[in-house]
């Protein structure tokens, strides 16, 4: 479901990805959003990328 322009933000250690309204769900469950911790995912991650950075 992800796609090249998927729309995305970076908070405080963690990333959230989320779709627009009727994307997934209808309009009265609101935004979708989903929030991934960075030290979830720190095995994965290259470490000089600017995500990389913040899991330090």
């Amino acid at each position: 479901m992800f796609h090249p322009n998927q729309y995305f933000y970076i908070a405080d250690k963690a990333f959230g990805i989320y779709f627009q309204l009727y994307e997934l769900v209808p309009y009265a469950w609101g935004f979708p959003y989903f929030v991934i911790s960075v030290f979830e995912v720190q095995d994965m991650v290259v470490d000089d990328e600017a995500f990389g950075r913040m899991s330090y």
